[in-house]
């Protein structure tokens, strides 16, 4: 499995996100889009989503500055995005002086809007950001601020290797004493299919945009028959693998409880073949990675 590591091919990134109606009471005054009920809110939750990541007034926010947000490219359900920060950096001059120059770093995005597919790519450059988990907070948190007023929420989490809860299960068998699971409302049947029908009715019906499911062991004691055979686990392990989640693990010993979706689905793509490349060849070019 690659990491964030430094590598003359670009690191590509896979997360999921979820569009869910902030409440199933759902008003019908949402411009534009002659919104009736929540059902019609939940059909046109891509269009408003595709509308608002091309929309040309949107602004990305951080704590100490703002970022620089393009459109590179459209393609139906395809964006092809940069976002950059600014950075200045001290440069050494021949008199032995120093110059201060003012750098754009900046990421690749590839989105990817299909209702059943829901899935984006973000490129890892450490000249702009330490890690895409970064990137991922940003676009959350910005394009939330606009989805909110179309009374819709956006989450954004990493698509992870399936095999990475089961190899800790393995490795600390008899010393895990609890698993939590942050369980994201589930609005796409093609990886919530395996989630017990009452958690998704008990989500649906209380409008739990997160729902954290936690398993505790006796005191002194440690949880038993945690693998691949247990099928209620096994659909909550899938589901929050395939973006829908989050895993934390508290194994007895260890002071820090394990995340365990460190290890991120990811593509290599060689640089060559994008750097210089017009945005719509781009585009194709990420598009056949995502597909």
């Amino acid at each position: 499995m690659a990491t964030d590591k430094k590598s003359k091919d670009l690191q590509f990134y896979y997360y999921r996100y979820q569009i869910v109606p902030t409440s199933s009471s759902i008003q019908t005054t949402i411009d534009d889009y002659e919104i009736k009920d929540y059902e019609d809110l939940v059909s046109k939750k891509n269009r408003i989503f595709r509308d608002v990541v091309n929309s040309k007034s949107i602004l990305m926010q951080g704590r100490s500055a703002d970022y620089i947000y393009k459109v590179l490219s459209v393609e139906h359900n395809y964006f092809l995005l940069r976002i950059a920060r600014k950075k200045d950096i001290n440069i050494d001059k021949e008199d032995f002086s120093e110059e201060t120059i003012v750098s754009y770093p900046n990421v690749l995005i590839l989105i990817d809007n299909r209702p059943s597919v829901q899935q984006l790519i973000i490129q890892m450059n450490y000249k702009a950001f330490e890690s895409t988990e970064v990137v991922a907070n940003i676009l959350e948190k910005n394009f939330n601020r606009y989805l909110h007023q179309y009374q819709l929420s956006f989450y954004l989490r990493p698509i992870t290797e399936k095999k990475e809860f089961w190899e800790l299960t393995k490795k600390y068998e008899d010393r895990i004493t609890q698993v939590a699971f942050e369980i994201i409302k589930p609005n796409m049947a093609n990886i919530s299919k395996n989630l017990s029908e009452d958690l998704k009715s008990l989500q649906k019906d209380t409008n739990s945009h997160k729902t954290k499911i936690e398993l505790n062991s006796a005191q002194d004691s440690r949880l038993e028959n945690l693998n691949e055979k247990n099928g209620e686990l096994a659909g909550l392990v899938h589901y929050a693998n395939e973006g829908g989640g989050e895993i934390i693990v508290k194994v007895k010993g260890i002071r820090k409880k394990l995340h365990t979706n460190k290890q991120v689905i990811t593509e290599s793509i060689d640089e060559i073949a994008i750097k210089g490349t017009d945005p719509k060849k781009m585009l194709d070019i990420l598009k056949a990675v995502l597909v």
